[in-house]
């Protein structure tokens, strides 16, 4: 497996650190070697998060932002166009967004402002599934579902056990039905 880049772009206290975090934890259980770190400014809930993820059969030495990502989750719609989620996109790199909108029209929207490049792009309602699930619209875990269907980087199996190794036991049922409805909804163009 060559190393897989993810950029994640949330708004403080909605759990996207959580996300990377626990993504990272299922690849080294996978037996793969992850890496993942915030980028924030003042650290307040509403504020613009980035985390990055990189995730590799071999040794991670780059430790900077990522630039050119192979995977974008995109936790809160707005920050689409306005927080930089489309910089640095590649033509076959994976856009996954938390949105109820239909997947024709974000492709189209998609399309529209990245006329040169074709993108993979994976739609879910994980704020509605978390609402649901969870009782409270924190998507982090919950997209987590559509990330690995869209990208293979680790299976259900491996997400389930980062939960438990890191969610109070409380939480475990809730979060994992949460991201096996995320995984088996997501839509793909």
């Amino acid at each position: 497996m060559k190393m897989t880049e993810i950029r994640w772009h949330g708004r403080g206290g909605h759990g996207t650190v959580t996300a990377g975090i626990l993504l990272a934890e299922a690849a080294v259980q996978s037996g793969l070697v992850a890496r993942t770190f915030p980028n924030f400014g003042p650290f307040r809930r509403g504020n613009p998060v980035l985390v990055f993820t990189r995730v590799s059969s071999g040794p991670i030495r780059e430790r900077g932002p990522i630039k050119a990502p192979d995977v974008v989750v995109v936790m809160d719609k707005a920050l689409l166009i306005n927080g930089g989620a489309l910089d640095g996109l590649k033509a076959e790199s994976v856009l996954i967004i938390n949105t109820t909108q239909e997947l024709v029209e974000l492709s189209r929207q998609v399309a529209g402002l990245l006329s040169e490049r074709k993108l993979k792009v994976v739609a879910v309602d994980a704020t509605g599934i978390a609402i649901e699930e969870l009782g409270a619209p924190f998507a982090s875990t919950t997209i987590l579902g559509a990330v690995i269907r869209a990208t293979g980087i680790v299976d259900l199996e491996a997400i389930s056990a980062a939960v438990k190794a890191r969610l109070p036991v409380a939480d475990w049922d809730r979060n994992l039905r949460a991201i096996q409805r995320a995984h088996y909804t997501a839509r793909q163009n």
